[in-house]
């Protein structure tokens, strides 16, 4: 992906705070580059445990002449005493954010006829009261125009009985986006992205067909031009979750 000097990073986003949960991971780490490196935003990019993986990233882009502030962060959302501590702190750090990017989760099969309490409240607490929360103590360190997106799951249309906590936790996700829509518009639009499968650039897409219906699975950089649209699309759209199932769900 190449890499804009900040001089050259040009957009209303510019030097404007992204929050991002979840940032290590794959999609994560794709969404911060993008957000820093083409927007020229500032970054507080957060994790539950691995945190070198954004070293590594924040590195290879000062390498490449990238210099945003960028801000690493470690809590578990999950958590609600970690979560308010972690929100405290980003607080204290940042002003004038731009966009909220909710992709942290927890992802591991909790089937319906043996899921434990603990289990659905640990789901609910990091997809559903988390991402809620933030939006609730960052509200007001957001200027027009700012961005909340929620990172769903396709698979919320019809459920996956086999990951019932998982499922039943991320659709709260797309309450929100719409629920939220209608409160915070027209400065702030709120939206969902909701694949089924998204390639990593490094596998092949063949064994992935055999699980959808038709088309082709979603990879980053398609992410990435939604969340471009989402960014440029202006109060012309919100409260939209924007599908990207490669047609899983048509029969």
């Amino acid at each position: 992906m190449p890499v804009k000097n900040r001089e050259v990073a040009a957009g209303a986003f510019r030097d404007r705070w992204a929050v991002i949960t979840g940032a290590s991971s794959p999609v994560g780490l794709a969404v911060a580059t993008h957000l820093m490196s083409v927007h020229g935003m500032r970054g507080v990019l957060h994790c539950r445990a691995h945190r070198r993986p954004l070293v590594q990233l924040v590195e290879r882009l000062r390498r490449q002449g990238l210099d945003v502030p960028v801000l690493i962060t470690q809590a578990d959302l999950a958590d609600p005493r970690a979560l308010e501590r972690w929100i405290a702190y980003v607080r204290r750090q940042v002003d004038h954010v731009g966009v909220l990017f909710f992709n942290a989760a927890n992802f591991y099969k909790t089937p319906w006829a043996q899921m434990k309490w603990r289990d659905f409240l640990r789901m609910m607490t990091l997809h559903g009261w988390a991402p809620i929360r933030i939006i609730q103590k960052f509200y007001e360190k957001m200027e027009p125009p700012a961005r909340v997106i929620f990172m769903v799951d396709a698979g919320i249309e019809q459920g996956y009985p086999a990951y019932a906590a998982y499922t039943a936790s991320k659709a709260v996700m797309a309450h929100w986006t719409r629920l939220l829509a209608r409160v915070l518009s027209p400065w702030v639009t709120v939206h969902a992205i909701a694949p089924y499968w998204i390639r990593r650039e490094d596998e092949a897409s063949e064994p992935v067909l055999l699980r959808i219906t038709r088309g082709e699975p979603a990879s980053l950089v398609t992410l990435l031009r939604a969340v471009d649209l989402i960014l440029e699309g202006g109060g012309a759209m919100t409260g939209q979750v924007l599908w990207m199932d490669s047609g899983r769900w048509l029969g």
